[in-house]
């Protein structure tokens, strides 16, 4: 769970490291692919690309991920898995069509609240860096159905994720192994007696979700 590579993934990358460099100031496409290019930092001719809607920036060397992002309007999917940031700009909620944001295998150790303001975002992978907490804000995220925050210094599931209404595979909140919403305990008004079925043993209680089961290995969609 979060980080791990598909087959596909990996090939991806391969054929993406072997490729000639683009040439970013004149490209007209919409998908514009610079894993592997030991990139130190983004390249200015970048904020140009205003039509850009794929940005795949994985595995390079970035320390900073500078705020004129904003520029990109028209991105829906970013990729910045295996860099070395250690923060988002707050400019990114201004990524009004950003449905995708891959941040895993970085050095994060916040999350700007602003991401909130990311309204369409469907799936957001932050596995494998070094959070200990999400701002509340992001349970304003109403359309955010893939969420993986594997592998990071939580100790127990931010609160926000619990209002993310549309999130796959998150059980509502106070399921704790004692005192179970809608469980009788022996004794209780209405409780069966074990004893009446020869002393039957107690369902187990249900575990509460660790931080690392909120996520997920691969989104459904494609990484670019």
């Amino acid at each position: 769970m979060g980080g791990v590579m598909c087959h596909q993934e990996v090939m991806e990358e391969r054929r993406n490291s072997t490729t000639e460099e683009v040439s970013i100031r004149h490209t007209e496409n919409k998908v514009l692919m610079l894993a592997r290019r030991g990139l130190k930092e983004v390249p200015e001719d970048l904020w140009e690309l205003q039509d850009l809607q794929k940005l795949n920036l994985s595995l390079n060397s970035l320390k900073n991920f500078p705020p004129q992002t904003a520029s990109l309007c028209n991105l829906v999917v970013l990729n910045l898995w295996g860099n070395q940031l250690s923060s988002l700009p707050a400019e990114i909620g201004q990524l009004k069509k950003l449905r995708v944001l891959f941040a895993y295998r970085n050095k994060l150790t916040e999350v700007p609240e602003e991401l909130s303001l990311c309204s369409q975002l469907e799936v957001l992978s932050l596995a494998n860096n070094q959070l200990v907490s999400l701002p509340s804000s992001l349970s304003n995220l109403s359309r955010l159905k893939k969420l993986n925050l594997s592998h990071n210094l939580l100790v127990h599931v931010p609160t926000c994720v619990y209002s993310m209404k549309a999130l796959v595979g998150v059980p509502p909140p106070g399921r704790e192994p004692s005192g179970e919403p809608g469980r009788e305990h022996p004794g209780s008004a209405g409780a069966e007696d074990p004893h009446r079925r020869g002393k039957q043993s107690p369902r187990p209680a249900q575990r509460p979700m660790l931080p690392q089961q909120v996520g997920i290995a691969e989104s459904g969609l494609q990484r670019h």
